[in-house]
């Protein structure tokens, strides 16, 4: 981000195989990488409560689609919210229509 206009500039993910919990704990981030997951499509993610939310609800879902998924879903499904998908080695992001 610019500090001085705050323009986004440039963004990037970096690759962490695990996150580590306050606690201490490690949580694995390759379940999507492993096809013992293949049962699971894709997770939808939202970050609003009752206080903090868009004006038009759902206009802040991402959908994270599992490349490993046995009964993958369909890009155009979730064309109205931004979708991200792992190809490649990266993580490739679509924003919504």
């Amino acid at each position: 981000m610019d500090t001085k206009t705050g323009e986004i500039v440039d963004t990037f993910y970096q690759y962490r195989e695990n996150v580590v919990k306050v606690s201490g704990a490690a949580v694995s981030t390759t379940a999507f990488l492993n096809p013992e997951f293949s049962f699971v499509s894709a997770v939808l993610h939202s970050a609003v409560d009752c206080v903090n939310h868009p004006d038009i609800l759902g206009d802040d879902f991402i959908i994270l689609h599992n490349r490993t998924a046995s009964c993958p879903l369909d890009l155009s499904a979730f064309h109205w919210c931004e979708q991200m998908s792992y190809r490649d080695g990266r993580l490739e992001r679509k924003p919504g229509q």
